[in-house]
């Protein structure tokens, strides 16, 4: 039982109940995450634990997101990082450029691609023997390589 002077039996303020509490605040709370332009949240989550190691053919905009959740990105916001050359191959993939898709996907062995559904590639894969669609939202699509 607390004494009348403590601060929690007076009211004046919150005693942490654990090391962890005094760590991370008595004022932190449960982030709720929603998908978005830059976070595929649902995507993601249709993607198998085996295949999220896999080597993936990303949007840009969803780079960030997929560090965040553990997945190594093709590409992500750090351009700089990765090269003009690198980019503009990026920029040509993602606008649809069959050839440069073919490339890369060899290159990398990539397994599978999440990419915003108005990107030209999400036809150009959907056309490609071998990848099928697997999910689809607003946000993102997903494509698997057989």
């Amino acid at each position: 039982m607390s004494s009348p002077e403590s601060p929690r039996a007076s009211g004046a303020g919150h005693v942490p109940d654990s090391e962890a509490e005094i760590e991370a605040g008595p004022t932190e709370r449960a982030e709720v995450r929603i998908d978005g332009p830059t976070a595929p949240i649902t995507a993601l989550a249709h993607v198998p634990t085996d295949l999220r190691r896999a080597p993936v053919l990303n949007d840009y905009d969803f780079g960030g997101y997929l560090i965040f959740a553990g997945v190594r990105p093709y590409i992500d916001g750090r351009a700089d990082m990765y090269g003009d050359a690198f980019v503009a191959n990026d920029d040509l993939i993602q606008r649809g450029d069959a050839g440069a898709a073919a490339a890369a996907i060899a290159r990398y062995d990539i397994r599978w691609a999440l990419v915003r559904p108005d990107r030209p590639l999400v036809g150009v894969l959907e056309r490609t023997p071998g990848w099928k669609t697997t999910y689809k939202d607003q946000y993102a699509v997903l494509l698997v390589r057989n």
